[in-house]
């Protein structure tokens, strides 16, 4: 996708996706429930790794929307939970 010449693009790489799902998984419900109990663990350079729910990663993918900045744009997990946190 970088290599294209397409006007402004933007991949978004959330870590561990929290919320409701039609679909039940029970290896995913089990992690999130220890990455839950963990969660003062992950800050820092740990914070890549904190789950974020899916309306949180959909909020700022509407706020980068509202504002399109040409070029190719590669958002982290971490950089979602700072964009949250502002």
């Amino acid at each position: 996708i970088e290599a294209l010449t397409i006007p402004a693009a933007y991949v978004y790489q959330p870590s561990v996706l929290d919320g409701n799902r039609q679909e039940k998984r029970s290896a995913e419900q089990v992690t999130l429930r220890l990455m839950k109990w963990m969660r003062p663990l992950f800050s820092g350079p740990l914070l890549a790794y904190r789950p974020i729910h899916g309306a949180k990663v959909a909020a700022v993918m509407i706020q980068q929307a509202k504002q399109v900045t040409p070029g190719f744009h590669r958002m982290s997990s971490s950089a979602m939970h700072k964009a949250i946190a502002s």
